[in-house]
């Protein structure tokens, strides 16, 4: 798993951005399990949050979010 600060997602194209949703859908699709470790995101996070990017879905949960 990938954090973000400010410099790096500045740096951040459009297309490595979907490479990396793709990358992160792949791992979805093939049921593989990240390696996260969770107290270092925790630790680089702590200042603050840089989202790369926006995922809209509908609030039906019966309907997928393709």
């Amino acid at each position: 798993m990938r954090t973000h600060n400010s410099e790096t997602r500045e740096k951040l194209t459009p297309a490595c951005a979907l490479q990396i949703l793709k990358e992160g859908n792949e791992r979805f699709r093939a049921n593989l399990r990240a390696n996260r470790n969770l107290l270092q995101q925790v630790n680089e996070t702590r200042d603050g949050q840089w989202p790369f990017a926006a995922i809209l879905s509908c609030i039906d949960s019966r309907t997928s979010a393709e």
